[in-house]
């Protein structure tokens, strides 16, 4: 209808048969509604709308008026191009060409601001679930620190060098007190420098000595690397933990653990010995890893053959 009042205002003899195709107009303008719909959305797939709406929306605009003058051309010419003599047909085709590209302009301005609004809502509740997953995996590290059978083995540890080694026992409690001093404040850090970790896995590594002597060997190579990366807190630890976790440790099968950094990667290794026949498990260590990488946008590579290795991207 406002194509119609545009092109013919001033054509009052054009009116009565317009009366007679009201229905069928309105049947054309459905049918210009979905192309219009069905081509801005192709149209933002194709030329990947949000990373740039600018040259998406001009695209459409151009697509979309040559299909509204396209699709109206041929309605007026075969029902009213008999009442068009060749004074007045070019005019109402100039006009229409005008209104065509105005109108698809509202329309696609309006298509913008929808578009953009919904996807503001929609990346920020994927925002928030992340976030939220996020905290649930540092929750779900912390609480593998925090066990109760870790702090039982410790007390047990502290109990049976009180009396032996006065001293050993002062080195453990300060570096049991360092683990806790560090993992606390770790739930509420996205990333922390490798050297931050390191201390910390150096005072459980103080306390696994107790246990395992000369038995347990973790090696840095090309620390000075190293140091420059970031990483998800208690990463470096529950990478050690697993590796601990599925290895029986002694003295005749010692279990050596390599970090190093190789480019943008960056790596736990270890070699394989005889597995334990019980593994108690919670269930967190690489997965927990690797869904906190997964949010970062990136993965983690796991191989098994003569050794163990992680391989972590460097942040």
């Amino acid at each position: 209808m406002l194509i119609f009042a545009f092109l013919f205002y001033n054509e009052p003899e054009l009116w009565p048969p317009f009366g007679r195709t009201f229905p069928l107009s309105g049947l054309v303008g459905f049918l210009l509604t979905y192309l219009l719909v069905t081509v801005s959305d192709f149209t933002a797939r194709l030329t990947h709308w949000k990373r740039q709406p600018g040259f998406s929306v001009m695209v459409s605009v151009i697509l979309n008026t040559i299909i509204v003058f396209g699709v109206t051309s041929v309605f007026l010419f075969l029902f009213y191009g008999k009442y068009l003599g060749l004074d007045i047909a070019g005019g109402v085709y100039a006009k229409l060409a005008i209104i065509s590209f105005v109108l698809v302009l509202l329309y696609s301005v309006a298509y913008l601001v929808i578009s953009s609004y919904q996807y503001l809502q929609v990346s920020t509740l994927e925002t928030i679930q992340l976030e939220a997953k996020q905290v649930d995996l540092q929750l779900t590290s912390l609480k593998s620190q925090l066990t109760p059978h870790f702090l039982f083995n410790s007390l047990n540890t502290i109990s049976s060098l009180l009396y032996k080694s006065p001293e050993t026992t002062e080195k453990y409690i300060r570096n049991l007190a360092k683990t806790y001093q560090y993992t606390l404040p770790a739930y509420d850090k996205k990333l922390v420098p490798f050297d931050e970790e390191w201390e910390y896995v150096q005072a459980n590594l103080e306390l696994l000595s107790v246990r395992f002597g000369d038995a347990l060997v973790v090696e840095l190579e090309n620390n000075t690397q190293l140091y420059d990366i970031n990483m998800p807190p208690l990463t470096l630890q529950l990478l050690i933990e697993n590796a601990l976790k599925h290895n029986r440790i002694s003295r005749e099968n010692p279990l050596m653990i390599i970090i190093s950094r190789k480019g943008q990667w960056w790596q736990v290794a270890n070699n394989i010995t005889e597995k334990p026949q019980k593994v108690s498990s919670f269930k967190v260590g690489l997965r927990v890893i690797k869904e906190r990488y997964e949010l970062l946008g990136l993965n983690v590579k796991v191989s098994g053959n003569e050794s163990f290795t992680v391989k972590l991207p460097v942040l």
